[in-house]
């Protein structure tokens, strides 16, 4: 479809009223050839809309593989930051999909990255763990989850004793999941609260 809407001359530059573009809306609804077709076009890989948020941030952040895959290979940032200091690992970490952490930080993304809470990936991803418990949490799990996405960034090398700035730790804040899995492969990489 985005190839026909092309053709028939449609703004690949179009901006919605929050900024996203054709490119955002491609990576976040998973379409990783609707992805390569704009991309090839001319769509802009580091374009953020008016939260800062890229298209690799929204690909990340909904488990969409293909379009990670797609947006990397195109060149997209790694590491570049959402209006709140978020990179796509702190995205991916949150939402618990290990196959995307895997593939940004092949790509360079930094492991133990801040956003403007000082928080890492790893400790978004065992708070993202909380908020699933409750059902607040994004509706595109992926395999092996949150305990997933924290063995992957344990396995990488994540610091397991870096604090938030409240002092909070990945362990600290494992205290509240019902799992004990988490908290487990924590200490088990030298987690301490």
């Amino acid at each position: 479809m985005a190839s026909q809407l092309l053709a028939a001359g449609a703004d690949i530059h179009f901006r919605n009223p929050t900024g996203a573009t054709p490119l955002m809306a491609a990576a976040s609804n998973g379409r990783g050839d609707a992805v390569r077709t704009l991309l090839a076009a001319g769509a802009r890989v580091g374009d953020e809309d008016d939260y800062g948020v890229t298209a690799l941030n929204a690909a990340a952040n909904f488990n969409r593989m293909d379009a990670v895959r797609a947006l990397l290979a195109a060149g997209a940032e790694p590491n570049a930051p959402d209006m709140n200091g978020g990179s796509p690992l702190h995205c991916a970490g949150f939402n618990g999909h290990a196959e995307v952490i895997a593939a940004l930080l092949a790509a360079g993304a930094a492991l133990n990255a801040r956003d403007r809470s000082d928080s890492t990936p790893l400790l978004l991803a065992v708070e993202g763990c909380k908020m699933a418990q409750s059902g607040r949490q994004s509706p595109y799990p992926a395999p092996g989850g949150h305990l997933g996405a924290v063995r992957a960034l344990l396995a990488a090398g994540a610091d397991a004793n870096a604090p938030d700035e409240d002092g909070d730790t990945p362990l600290k804040a494992a205290r509240g999941i019902n799992d004990g899995a988490i908290a487990e492969l924590l200490r088990s990489y030298g987690a301490r609260e």
